[in-house]
């Protein structure tokens, strides 16, 4: 009698469908394996009311891929190697069932989503850049580097890595997972860091004012063919992603650093944290328009200042002047 391993997975607790990205679990069993990656893709999509991806696995160039109602994960995962862990496929279905959570809302219930995220979504969705096909040349002289900056800087990419970090991490706390789970949150997080460190290294400013005039030029020709144009207010950011990193995330990290009373590892840790906070407030439609607003939020969480060993003290007078708290 064949297995119904789809009635199986359906009946297993959350605890019990994490618990099965381990070494031991994962590759023992590949076809409870599928059913349990569809059965996270539906209980993802029931969250928000929307229509679950069918997960498939195949011989594909990217980790992973969502379009047209499908997710499809690169089958090399199926198969146990140094380079991947069974944490890194949930990681991928949390990422690309974001796509389709994207997709939907922005055809769905756009009103839902806060305006600058909604606006640039829209942009996107345009004129979505994969990865070195229709590169906007801004002078940068290494060509990869422009590449992946414009890729990876996209809001909707921005937005499906940080909710893949961010539901990982809120997974582990929750439930007892291997270590390799919590290696792959840590591997998320660095890439993420790379990311921003790319940005800084090789954008300047001049640069990034020339992307975002190129962007709103392309969109203002290629939207006018499609039905949810919607034209762009003055001063809005295309890349708006990118001028957090540059004019709040980074300027408020410089600042905090120097009131530190121990750093060493965490460093790091602390940039991606005031990244997070940073998408919080934008994805909750309350953007930050100055990195003094950052530091007061964070330097008033008492949770942070105790994680990182920070004391009022210890402040830099400027910054206590800078967020009105000295």
């Amino acid at each position: 009698m064949t297995r119904d391993v789809e009635t199986i997975a359906a009946g297993m607790s959350d605890s019990e469908l994490y618990s099965h990205f381990s070494e031991e679990m994962f590759y023992s069993d590949p076809e409870l394996t599928k059913a349990i990656c569809q059965e996270i893709e539906n209980r993802e999509a029931a969250l928000s009311g929307r229509k679950p991806a069918v997960i498939t696995f195949d011989e594909i160039d990217s980790s992973g891929v969502s379009y047209g109602g499908q997710i499809i994960i690169n089958s090399r995962f199926l198969k146990k190697n140094i380079k991947n862990c069974p944490a890194d496929v949930l990681s991928i279905i949390l990422h690309e069932g974001r796509h389709e959570w994207q997709k939907w809302m922005f055809e769905n219930h756009p009103e839902d989503l806060p305006e600058a995220v909604r606006l640039m979504m829209g942009v996107d969705w345009a004129c979505y850049m994969d990865y070195f096909t229709n590169v906007i040349d801004v002078g940068i002289e290494n060509m990869e580097a422009q590449a992946w900056i414009e890729y990876s800087m996209q809001e909707i990419e921005v937005d499906a890595r940080y909710y893949a970090v961010s539901k990982m991490r809120e997974i582990a706390s929750e439930y007892h997972l291997e270590e390799t789970f919590q290696d792959t949150i840590a591997k998320a997080i660095d890439d993420e860091l790379m990311n921003m460190a790319i940005v800084l290294e090789y954008m300047d400013e001049d640069q990034y004012q020339r992307l975002e005039e190129l962007q709103k030029a392309i969109y203002e020709e290629i939207s006018k063919l499609l039905p949810f144009y919607q034209e762009l207010p003055e001063g809005f950011l295309c890349y708006g992603n990118i001028w957090m990193i540059r004019r709040i995330v980074y300027p408020a990290f410089e600042e905090i650093t120097r009131s530190a009373e121990e750093l060493s590892i965490i460093d790091d840790m602390i940039f991606y944290e005031l990244f997070k906070m940073a998408r919080i407030r934008l994805m909750n439609g309350m953007p930050l328009e100055s990195p003094e607003q950052l530091l007061q939020i964070m330097l008033s969480d008492n949770c942070f200042k105790a994680e990182y060993k920070f004391r009022d003290q210890g402040m830099t007078k400027g910054i206590g002047k800078k967020i009105g708290m000295q």
